[in-house]
């Protein structure tokens, strides 16, 4: 009534009403309901009626370099210096973006480039947060943090939110280069560092102002006001006086910015936890995760089953990221809350040993 291919897995209570066309017994609709809810094939195709949706975790940072984020967006049709990707660098304090472009997006290249046109002009990160990009998982990578003694982070899998600062730069980046580009978009590299110059002068939002003024204290001049006439004091007693009133200066913008992200991140964070769902979940716990990605062999994407599984919760980092794995031989994964849901199948398997740590 439910399993066999003439009556296709369908839902509960339309299996309830073809049994009871047929059949009849005490606790009929309560066994069907248990049955339909135990079903590995369901429950690996179909999701959840209301999405699994944790609470949002704030990390709000105080100062310049104490999070940058990167991420690399192509590829783009190559130009003629051979250009087809671009590695992205964000600060999360500053909101400063430097975009760099690359020919390749090999772990040697990032690195190379990372080093050369962002550490040795702004200094070393205390933080640096990627996605699982093979680029940025390498060890040469690692090597680099290691060597730079920056903390090394990443987002959990199939969770862009983890990296949201500089995703949501790519996005602009990408539709401000839209704007300039030729007819064969192979021109992009010539009008990438125009574009980010617009975005760094610009006053962001979540601060109150713009990404060159948090970085240098001071406004970015542009074409236009040396056309104007832009006012510049050039009555400076001595050097002194003017470092110390830049000083001054910086420490009132990055105070006044402090308590600007804090009332912007309160106010995200009312408006994205207006509608949780969040679960609970504890070690030893089976679950289902939710993998978008196609796996090799399957052709088509909508008839794909994207819930894998079952895994064991073997660690609870926090309230929202576990790690989970399928068995005793399978690699462990770090996964976000919102990827998972409860497993209430009999799968034999999990009886299998795991180290719960």
């Amino acid at each position: 009534m439910h399993n066999a291919p003439t009556s296709g897995h369908l839902g509960i209570k339309k299996t309830i009403q073809r049994v009871k066309k047929r059949f009849f017994w005490y606790g009929l609709s309560r066994d069907v309901n248990r049955w339909c809810r135990k079903c590995d094939v369901c429950a690996s195709r179909k999701a959840p009626n209301k999405r699994p949706r944790s609470v949002m975790k704030q990390y709000n940072v105080g100062v310049p370099l104490e999070r940058v984020a990167l991420d690399i967006f192509g590829p783009l049709p190559k130009t003629r210096k051979g250009n087809k990707y671009v590695l992205v660098i964000c600060d999360y304090f500053t909101k400063w973006v430097e975009t760099i472009p690359l020919k390749n997006q090999e772990a040697q290249t990032v690195a190379r480039k990372f080093e050369s046109h962002f550490v040795t002009k702004y200094g070393v990160p205390r933080m640096i947060h990627t996605d699982q990009g093979s680029n940025f998982e390498s060890q040469l990578f690692k090597e680099m943090c290691k060597v730079l003694n920056s903390e090394k982070t990443r987002t959990t899998a199939y969770r862009p939110q983890s990296d949201g600062l500089v995703e949501r730069a790519n996005r602009t980046i990408q539709n401000m280069l839209a704007s300039y580009v030729n007819d064969n978009q192979t021109n992009w590299d010539e009008y990438i560092s125009l574009v980010t110059m617009a975005y760094n002068s610009s006053v962001q939002t979540s601060t109150g102002f713009s990404p060159s003024q948090m970085m240098y204290g001071r406004e970015m001049t542009l074409p236009l006001d040396l056309v104007l006439g832009k006012s510049v004091s050039t009555e400076i007693e001595n050097d002194t006086c003017y470092a110390n009133e830049l000083t001054d200066k910086m420490e009132e913008i990055h105070n006044l910015a402090r308590k600007n992200l804090e009332l912007s991140s309160g106010v995200q964070k009312r408006a994205y936890d207006h509608k949780i769902k969040q679960n609970t979940y504890c070690v030893g716990d089976a679950v289902w995760f939710y993998e978008p990605k196609s796996k090799r062999g399957n052709k088509n994407k909508k008839l794909a089953r994207l819930w894998t599984g079952p895994f064991i919760i073997i660690r609870k980092l926090n309230d929202v990221i576990y790690k989970i794995q399928k068995n005793a031989n399978s690699k462990a994964k770090i996964v976000h809350h919102d990827r998972l849901k409860a497993y209430l199948g009999g799968n034999k398997q999990l009886g299998l040993k795991f180290k719960f740590n």
